[in-house]
């Protein structure tokens, strides 16, 4: 009597599609392979002391070693009185970047993923290191431009402590190097006080 040869079942593509689909992503999950065209950045947050009671100027640049791009830009402090304040950067090529206006729903507040932070105090004990960055903030006479305010009400402006704040410039490529000078631009209204803690930098 002849046995019964049982037919072999065969898996279907669909299940050995899904299997080397999941072996694919452990191998990437395990390995966890470099991304082409990542450049690791660090956030550089550098203490500073100024305090306003009107408008100036500051010469913005830097006297390291070695020349870098900043790519994010903001600044911290506090602002007493019920007056408008502007913060910007300009390039002296015509452009202007807005940093900061305490005007309600004006400015931004994001946080820095995927990079490292560095914090730079004392900084001119930092120049022997060769990769060092930080920046210069020297202020400069006269105001070289007419305080421009918008015409707003009390209750549109803000005042207080703000914390990493950024408009235009959260996102930029900005070339620092010994060679290069920007002017950062304080416009602060009459009877306001504006003190200028920190600013951050990525790099």
């Amino acid at each position: 009597m002849k046995k019964k040869v049982k037919p072999e079942k065969k898996l279907p593509i669909q299940f050995l599609l899904i299997t080397l689909f999941l072996l694919f992503l452990g191998a990437i999950t395990l390995y966890k392979p470099s991304i082409t065209g990542f450049v690791p950045l660090n956030v550089y947050t550098q203490d500073i002391e100024l305090v306003l009671t009107e408008s100036g100027n500051f010469i913005l640049s830097t006297d390291a070693i070695e020349p870098f791009v900043i790519s994010s830009f903001r600044i911290s402090g506090e602002i007493i009185g019920n007056g408008q304040v502007n913060i910007a950067i300009d390039t002296g090529r015509g452009q202007k970047i807005v940093v900061y206006k305490n005007l309600k729903d004006s400015s931004k507040k994001g946080g820095f993923t995927k990079i490292t932070g560095r914090v730079m105090r004392n900084i001119k004990q930092e120049t022997s290191d060769s990769k060092a960055k930080w920046l210069v903030i020297k202020p400069i006479k006269p105001l070289l431009e007419r305080e421009v305010f918008e015409d707003v009400n009390d209750t549109e402006i803000k005042s207080g402590v703000f914390e990493d704040q950024c408009i235009q410039s959260c996102t930029m490529s900005m070339e620092m190097s010994r060679d290069v000078n920007y002017r950062l631009v304080f416009l602060v209204e009459k009877g306001t006080t504006l003190k200028v803690n920190k600013v951050t930098f990525v790099a």
